[in-house]
This record gives structure tokens, C-alpha cells and sequence, in this order.
């Protein structure tokens, strides 16, 4: 006879008991698959713990020995160093310094051959035995200078200080102030008081004229301006670069403008020599602006005749 509390047997269906079973299998694997992973982990680790000990070590060591030479101290130097010229040049005197860094290379390609360091060595070794060297008086001295080496090393030298001259004449002109206004410049000119004294080996130039016309101005057959008056700023410009002067710096202007105001006060071209001393320039500086005539070539950028009997 059954009581009233037992419990009634529940039948499960064979296709919901087959599922269960698949998905306990399943389970079964991936924590077969979880345990055999952590046990290869655990091999590697095992397998892969002394090679590691070593590789920190001769790391450490490495670093260590790296410290003891300096390196890092040297790095650290290095970062100064930088952090200075930033700060000092700022990033476009970096980036002027990085477009010169090739020719600079250059150079120093140029003073390591073999050839000039071989040089470099005999001059260091006569100035170590300078004690030595027995004074030579004038008659030495002259002697001393026929002999073929020493007028070729004279040669050199001279060669040598005509390049350093030739540097040392654009550096100064690039560090002239930088142009300024037209009237300002016209008014820097100092006006000449009275005639110059050199100017009588010049004489007053004839009325110009006219053989030629380009765009609406006469120019005489030397290619002087047939009329003074028709020059303009854009004009001598124009001029310069047609006789090879690709730019007109502010030591170009100082001359046009003392030309012009002179032309204007006297009737006569100024020479050289006038240039020199009305301009403060010295002939070494207007030589380096204009190599070949440059009296001529500054009476025709300025627009006014061709000096007459000067050279």
C-alpha cells in the first residue's frame, strides 16, 4: 500500500538524457584541455626559469659594465647638450645647422685624407722642434725663398688668405643692417658739400644719346639710361640681374643712392675713389660686389652716365 508522501517518479525523456550527456562530455574535454594547458605552462615555466636567471644576469652585467665605462653618464651629457642648442638656437637655427650638416661632413672628409693628415703631422713635428730652428735674418730669408718649395708654400699661403679675405668680405656684408626704406636710405647718403677733389680726372659726360627702347625706356648703345630721370628702384633691380647680380643688398643701395645724389649735385659719374670715400666703403668691398668695372656698373644701375675717362 503507498502513503501519501511518497514521492512520484518522473521519467525523463531519452532525447533530452542524450543531450545532457553530450554537453557533460563537452565540459569533460575543455577541462581536460584547461588542466593539460596549465601543466605544458608549467613545464614551460619550469624549463624556461634558469634560462631567464641567466639572461638577467649577463644583462645586469652587461649594463654594469656599460655604467662603469660611462655611457649612460655620456648619454646624459649628450641630452644636455641638446637641451642647450633647442634652447639657445631655438628650432630653425636646428634646422639651418641640419641643412648645413652635409657640407660640414664635407670638410671634414676633405681635412682627414691622408694626404693632409700626413701634412698636419710634418708641420705638428716642426713646431715641436721650433726650439731648434736656428733664427734667419733678412739675407736667410731671401735666400730661403728661392728655393722651390718654399715659393710654392708661399703660393699656397696666399691662396689661402685670398679665400679667407674673399669669406671674410661676404660675412661682413651679410651682417649689414637690412635694407631700408628708399627715402630712408636716399637720406643715410651723405651728400657731397662741395666737387670732390679727384673728380677733375673725370669729365662732365656728354648729353646721352638715345639708341635703343625697351618697354617705354631709352637707353643709349652701351645700355646706359638715355634720361636720368626715367630710373626707378624696380629698374636697377631689373638691371642687376641682368649683369649677373641676383640680389641688391643694402651696401649695393649705399652706392646707387651716393651715385645718384652725386650725379645730382655735380653732373659728374662718380669714380672709385669718390665711391670709396663718399660711401665709407672701402675698394675691397665694392670690388666684391661688382668683380669687373664697378664704377661703370654702378653709374648704370643708378641710372646715370657711364663716368667719362675713368676706369
Amino acid at each position: 500500500m503507498q502513503t501519501a508522501h511518497q514521492h512520484a517518479v518522473v521519467a525523463v525523456p531519452a532525447q533530452e538524457l542524450a543531450e545532457l550527456n553530450r554537453k557533460l562530455d563537452a565540459l569533460t574535454r575543455q577541462v581536460d584541455h584547461l588542466v593539460e594547458r596549465q601543466r605544458w605552462q608549467a613545464e614551460l615555466l619550469d624549463e624556461m626559469g634558469p634560462i631567464l636567471r641567466l639572461a638577467m644576469n649577463a644583462g645586469a652585467r652587461n649594463l654594469a659594465e656599460l655604467e662603469k665605462k660611462g655611457y649612460f653618464a655620456f648619454g646624459a651629457e649628450l641630452l644636455a647638450v641638446a637641451d642647450r642648442i633647442v634652447t639657445h638656437y631655438g628650432a630653425e637655427g636646428v634646422q639651418q645647422l641640419g641643412d648645413q650638416v652635409v657640407r660640414i661632413l664635407d670638410v671634414v672628409r676633405s681635412l682627414t685624407q691622408p694626404d693632409i693628415m700626413a701634412l698636419t703631422k710634418e708641420a705638428t713635428d716642426v713646431l715641436h722642434r721650433a726650439d731648434r730652428v736656428a733664427p734667419l735674418g733678412v739675407v736667410g730669408m731671401v735666400r730661403a725663398s728661392q728655393d722651390d718649395d718654399v715659393q710654392r708654400g708661399m703660393a699656397i699661403l696666399l691662396q689661402m688668405l685670398r679665400q679667407v679675405g674673399k669669406a671674410a668680405t661676404l660675412v661682413s656684408a651679410k651682417e649689414r643692417p637690412l635694407r631700408r626704406p628708399m627715402g630712408a636710405a636716399r637720406a643715410a647718403v651723405p651728400a657731397p658739400t662741395s666737387a670732390p677733389a679727384a673728380a677733375p680726372s673725370c669729365k662732365v659726360a656728354a648729353p646721352a644719346k638715345a639708341n635703343r627702347e625697351i618697354d617705354g625706356v631709352a637707353y643709349t648703345a652701351d645700355g646706359f639710361l638715355a634720361d636720368p630721370t626715367q630710373w626707378s628702384p624696380e629698374l636697377a633691380a631689373t638691371l642687376a640681374a641682368a649683369h649677373g647680380v641676383a640680389e641688391l643688398s643694402p651696401a649695393h643701395w649705399t652706392l646707387i643712392e651716393f651715385a645718384r645724389a652725386e650725379y645730382a649735385a655735380t653732373s659728374v659719374s662718380p669714380n672709385i675713389r669718390r665711391l670709396t670715400t663718399g660711401t665709407g666703403l672701402t675698394t675691397k668691398e665694392i670690388y666684391a660686389m661688382f668683380p669687373k668695372a664697378p664704377g661703370k656698373l654702378t653709374a648704370l644701375l643708378a641710372g646715370i652716365p657711364k663716368p667719362a675717362g675713368c676706369i
